[in-house]
């Protein structure tokens, strides 16, 4: 009996560890399978996202040009050490002695620069070089932003778009059936089947696009970020369409006249170019460094030490290279070329920055009035669509006008999902000409995100 309640109770503990097994295991998928949101997708873009890590990795290798530059400045120390073995026979015939003679030889030789201009100006230039290259990497991580949520909105657009066909598809499916029972009892022509039945199959291949289009945008976020994704969260509907702060667009300019990062990093290339002007007169000027060394001489015979001497030295040296064939004065020439040019890029990126920020400002301030726009043409054409359909009935209007006005339905419920998005991304292209976009974007974006599907206004008026 005893035997037989061990053998249950391990028969029992076996199954609660199997049930709980299947609960994790049940869990774990279901963790898998939640919506993913804008800042786990920015952050896992951030971790495998092929082109943002070599960027990554590019401003890395650069940054070291400015240690190696500094390296032509600071104390050069080298060590060195010979040995030397030889043998000898005396010649005795009593002994026949053999000696071993060991020679060590260690020494340290250490020089500083005590003037060098070139060596100074180029590690300026490799400062500025350094600046510059750190700016490249950060319009990779506001490209990054871009790309992520363009592609994160794309995905939602083509969500709203699916559902948006798929209840036009339904609309014409319910109207086609009621049109066939309204021509079988004879309320109704053949000429409206056959005008509700192409429209209907034009709305089943326009379904089977936008399930296309979904799967390609899932599949274009998938590919940033280096992982499957089958689900992200939606935009609330109660996402505020604002305008941009500052509501003024000179302070926009202002801004980005200061911080876009184009500029900026412009502005660095010409420093680094003039610094490059300033260390290619040191061609022309003399240097100097100081030298010291230190030396031992030791001697052996036998294994026994014999003799030895120490050696040190210490001065100054100083060269100067009065002709070299006037290739110093042409490479001068080229980079004060080179210096003229870089000003004019800068001048020029300041005016096209200008020019991208009026536009980028604008185009914010379009899509909200879109925004708006489009949703009170949704509102009014599902209201028409009823009006219309109540008119069919009664026959005060004709099929072809009811088809009309549910296509001019679905058409605006298309704009007004494309202009919601698109604002999104307009305002986060106008902070990057602003030069002020940052990962804290994309978490304020990502507040307006639910896990909740977000309605969107049905086409069916039946």
């Amino acid at each position: 009996m005893k035997r037989i309640t061990i053998l249950l109770s391990g028969l029992l503990m076996t199954g609660l560890a199997l049930a709980k097994i299947d609960t994790m295991d049940a869990d774990v998928e279901k963790t898998a399978s939640l919506p993913q949101n804008l800042s786990q997708i920015y952050a896992l873009a951030q971790q495998h996202n092929a082109q943002y890590l070599a960027a990554e990795a590019t401003f890395k290798s650069t940054e070291q040009n400015v240690p190696q530059a500094l390296g032509k400045l600071l104390p050069n120390i080298t060590a060195s050490y010979n040995a030397q073995s030889n043998y000898s026979q005396t010649v005795d015939e009593s002994t026949g002695a053999k000696n071993k003679y060991f020679t060590q030889a260690p020494s340290l030789t250490a020089t500083q620069a005590l003037f060098n201009w070139g060596a100074w100006g180029g590690y300026n230039y490799a400062s500025y070089q350094a600046k510059a290259d750190a700016i490249t990497f950060v319009i990779a991580q506001a490209n990054l932003i871009i790309f992520v949520t363009s592609a994160y909105f794309a995905v939602l657009q083509a969500e709203d778009n699916l559902a948006y066909a798929q209840a036009n598809e339904s609309w014409n499916k319910e109207l086609l059936n009621q049109t066939q029972e309204k021509y079988k009892v004879g309320l109704s022509a053949i000429t409206d089947v056959q005008a509700i039945k192409a429209q209907y199959e034009q709305s089943v291949a326009v379904t089977v696009q936008a399930k296309n289009n979904l799967a390609t945008a899932f599949s274009q976020i998938s590919q940033i970020i280096g992982e499957q994704v089958t689900s992200i969260e939606n935009l609330s509907d109660k996402f505020p369409f604002d305008k941009p702060q500052p509501d003024n667009m000179d302070k926009w300019l202002q801004i980005a006249l200061k911080q876009n990062n184009n500029i900026v990093q412009n502005q660095f290339l010409v420093e680094a170019a003039q610094a490059g002007v300033s260390g290619l007169w040191g061609a022309f000027l003399p240097a100097a460094e100081l030298n010291a060394s230190l030396s031992r001489n030791l001697n052996y015979q036998n294994k026994n030490y014999t003799s030895g001497s120490t050696t040190s030295a210490a001065g100054v040296g100083v060269s100067w290279n009065l002709v070299n064939g006037g290739s110093d004065y042409a490479a001068l020439k080229s980079q004060q070329y080179t210096a003229t040019a870089t000003k004019y890029t800068l001048q020029e990126t300041q005016r096209a920055t200008e020019s991208k920020l009026k536009t980028a400002y604008l185009t914010v301030l379009s899509d909200i009035a879109q925004v708006e726009a489009y949703k009170q043409a949704v509102i009014a054409a599902e209201a028409s669509v009823k009006a219309m359909k109540a008119g069919y009935d009664v026959g005060t209007h004709t099929i072809v006008d009811l088809l009309q006005q549910q296509q001019q339905l679905f058409q605006a419920q298309r704009q007004y999902a494309q202009a919601k998005y698109a604002y999104i991304n307009d305002l986060l292209t106008l902070k990057n000409t602003a030069g002020v976009l940052s990962y804290k974007d994309v978490d304020a974006i990502n507040k307006w995100l639910t896990a909740e599907k977000v309605s969107t206004q049905s086409s069916s008026m039946i």
